[in-house]
């Protein structure tokens, strides 16, 4: 892709120091969430006889975590691998140049 006579794949941006504390943020929160999990599950018993229901609230929260701990980590990931392995709006268009 070539913008006013420059070469974007060869373009080396700086990293931002932001996506890295963010990756941190949503990892640690991730693992609060799962950690929180069993305590918070003692509670819902006590509202709800319905196990189907405890157990639906079990397995949404889990997969909230999970995402939470899995996205922190492509991001982390992403951080540290050279610009050109991870930028998606780097888009090869086969030779058509606009």
């Amino acid at each position: 892709m070539h913008v006013d006579g420059l070469d974007m794949k060869k373009n080396k941006q700086p990293k931002n120091h932001l996506q890295l504390v963010l990756a941190g943020v949503l990892v640690s929160v991730g693992v609060a969430v799962i950690l929180e999990i069993p305590r918070k599950m003692s509670q819902l018993d006590q509202l709800y006889q319905s196990p189907a229901k405890i157990w639906a609230y079990k397995i949404c929260f889990y997969l909230v975590g999970i995402l939470l701990v899995g996205g922190g980590i492509r991001k982390a990931v992403q951080y540290f691998l050279p610009n050109d392995q991870h930028n998606p709006d780097i888009t090869d268009n086969h030779g058509s140049d606009r």
